[in-house]
């Protein structure tokens, strides 16, 4: 979405959509998606709690919750949530990468430089700054991790090339996403999220392919990251 009224708007489409369906954890949490990126994050927090009542162990849920915590400075939960997400998977980068934001900016510069590294070598594509705006990541959170990468240990990670896996051939981010290979059937929400998060897609953010509307079926409920 291009800007604020484009949330507005997208928050009273996903309020009519659970007018029909109240318990459609995914026009929830596409809410909660919105009103964290209008900085209404209490009610940010509302909406996510009440997808974690329908469906519990949701990471992306979960994530973002600590996303949402984070940036009203409830830095000790936000990691709580993050945590949770690990324990779930614990090759999930974002988690990760976050907690290690979190730890080096509370003055836990080992610790924080170590779960940071584990990260980033999961998947060198995150630490870029761009990449963490797109997945939601606050203004406060983003400050953070800058001066996380700003490490000189974190640039030569970061600098290190591997020509034999380049971070980005876009379809096999996509796949990695939804892990096949370990998955008997693919999650709905972790499919939404990858295919709106992946580069391969944002053609379809362009205003001429807007021609779908609620009435025209099960709504799309997954915001695109932007």
């Amino acid at each position: 979405m291009e800007n604020l009224e484009q949330y507005e708007q997208a928050i009273a489409d996903y309020e009519k959509a659970l007018e029909v369906q109240p318990g459609y954890y995914e026009s929830l949490f596409s809410k909660g998606v919105a009103f964290s990126q209008l900085k209404f994050y209490q009610q940010a927090i509302v909406a996510y709690e009440k997808v974690l009542e329908i469906k519990s162990d949701d990471k992306f849920t979960i994530i973002n919750l600590g996303l949402v915590k984070y940036e009203i400075g409830k830095v000790d939960e936000a990691i709580e949530h993050w945590q949770a997400v690990i324990e779930i998977n614990n090759q999930f980068v974002e988690p990760q990468l976050a907690i290690g934001v979190a730890l080096y900016n509370k003055g836990e510069i080992p610790e924080g430089l170590a779960i940071a590294e584990v990260a980033l070598k999961l998947d060198k594509s995150w630490g870029n700054l761009q990449r963490l705006k797109k997945e939601l990541w606050g203004e406060k959170l983003l400050a953070d991790a800058a001066k996380l990468l700003e490490n000189p240990q974190i640039k030569a990670l970061l600098s290190q090339t591997d020509n034999s896996q380049e971070t980005a051939v876009e379809f096999e981010q996509f796949e990695d996403e939804l892990d096949w290979e370990n998955s008997e059937e693919i999650d709905e929400q972790e499919w939404l999220h990858a295919a709106a998060t992946n580069p391969v897609f944002d053609f379809l953010k362009d205003s001429e392919e807007d021609i779908y509307q609620l009435t025209d079926g099960k709504p799309f409920t997954y915001s695109i990251k932007n």
